[in-house]
C-alpha cells in the first residue's frame, strides 16, 4: 500500500510520470486534450535553417580545416537528428535549407547595397578636394 501511494496513480515515482495526469499521449489509450496537433507545424525545418545559417556564417571567417569541417558537419549532423527522431521529414529539411540559403542571399545583398548607399551619400555630401595643377 505505501508503495503504491509513493508511486501515485501513473505508477511512475513522483515527477517522473510520462505525461501530466489527462494528458496522454493520443492512440495510446489516454485522452489527449486539444486535438492530435498541427502536422504541418514542422514545415519547414527551422532546426536545420538555423544550423545552415550558422555554418554560412562561421565558414567564410574561419580559416583552420578542422573547423570548417566542423561548420559543414554541423547542418548534417542536425538532418540527421531530426530525420532519425521523428521530428522532421526530408521534405521539411530541404524547406529549411531553402529558407536559411534564400534568407542568406537577400540579407548579403541588402548588407551590400546598403553599404554602397551609404558610401555615396556620405562622398556627395563631403566630395573630395580638388587638385589644381
Amino acid at each position: 500500500m505505501r508503495r503504491a501511494a509513493a508511486q501515485g496513480e501513473h505508477g511512475a515515482a513522483a515527477g517522473l510520470a510520462p505525461h501530466p495526469p489527462g494528458a496522454r499521449a493520443a492512440g495510446r489509450g489516454g485522452q489527449h486534450r486539444g486535438g492530435a496537433g498541427d502536422k504541418y507545424a514542422s514545415m519547414p525545418s527551422l532546426h536545420v535553417a538555423w544550423a545552415v545559417w550558422c555554418a554560412l556564417a562561421l565558414y567564410p571567417v574561419v580559416r583552420h580545416w578542422a573547423l570548417r569541417a566542423l561548420a559543414v558537419a554541423y547542418p548534417l549532423a542536425t538532418t540527421l537528428v531530426v530525420v532519425a527522431t521523428g521530428n522532421h521529414f526530408f521534405l521539411d529539411v530541404i524547406a529549411g535549407v531553402l529558407v536559411a540559403c534564400v534568407t542568406w542571399v537577400v540579407v548579403t545583398r541588402a548588407g551590400a547595397w546598403l553599404t554602397v548607399r551609404i558610401a555615396t551619400r556620405r562622398a556627395g555630401r563631403n566630395p573630395p578636394a580638388r587638385i589644381v595643377t
